[in-house]
């Protein structure tokens, strides 16, 4: 089972890592020591939780989070519930063909940095794989649930692709050409399609997944750039 406390881990990860810490605390180590081993092991058991381009949680998590089931609120408010966002890049394999890889990789790490600024402490937001994005929305409302995607859809549209030197210099490191960054510099603008999808009822997330993915296919069918959402 998922240990809601740390999504990244299971209930016996979590377990065996607290059983460390008192293995830890329990030795001759000096606490100055003890401290500095227990923030190496935190540190490294987040990293593996974490996809390293877009900064967002991992596949491990969101199969973790999706593994679960959605009981229904019967003892909340019928305006709080479970949603999920599938949130994809428009036209990616023809960005990453025109601008190069480099690029791509430099919207992804974009993407993710304002799917992290946008959500709640309680939301799971995951990079799927890919160009796609699923984020996991307890305790919300179908109408949040849309704002959410409404406002990363709108905030990558008028996000300014502006190269800093700095910026231009690490994409030049990860194997972008001066013809690259020069494209990348006349791109005015990348958009997403996001597809929600949301119950009040006792559902498994799993299930609730599949459909939040066919409403973005949907969206994706009728013209891209756009947001589409379904309560169940």
């Amino acid at each position: 089972m998922k240990d809601i406390a740390n999504p990244g881990l299971t209930e016996q990860e979590s377990a065996d890592i607290a059983e460390m810490h008192k293995i830890i605390r329990g030795s001759n180590i000096s606490p100055e020591g003890q401290e500095f081993v227990l923030r190496v092991q935190e540190r490294e058991t987040r990293r593996a939780a974490i996809d390293t381009l877009s900064g967002l949680y991992n596949t491990r998590v969101l199969h973790a989070g999706l593994s679960g089931s959605y009981e229904g609120a019967e003892r909340r408010s019928r305006q709080e519930g479970y949603a999920i966002a599938c949130i994809d890049i428009d036209d990616f394999n023809n960005i990453n063909n025109t601008y190069g890889h480099p690029v791509g990789d430099e919207i992804i790490s974009l993407l993710g940095g304002m799917i992290m600024a946008i959500t709640r402490h309680d939301d799971i937001p995951t990079r799927a794989g890919g160009d796609e994005f699923v984020i996991l929305m307890p305790k919300t409302a179908y109408k949040g649930a849309l704002k959410v995607g409404e406002r990363i859809r709108e905030d990558m549209i008028y996000r300014s692709f502006n190269l800093t030197a700095e910026k231009r210099g690490k994409l030049l490191e990860d194997g972008a050409t001066d013809a690259d960054v020069a494209r990348l510099a006349r791109l005015e603008r990348v958009t997403v399609s996001c597809g929600v999808a949301y119950t009040s009822s006792p559902m498994g997330v799993q299930d609730l997944y599949g459909k939040a993915d066919e409403v973005l296919y949907a969206a994706k069918a009728a013209g891209k750039n756009r947001v589409l959402g379904i309560e169940i």
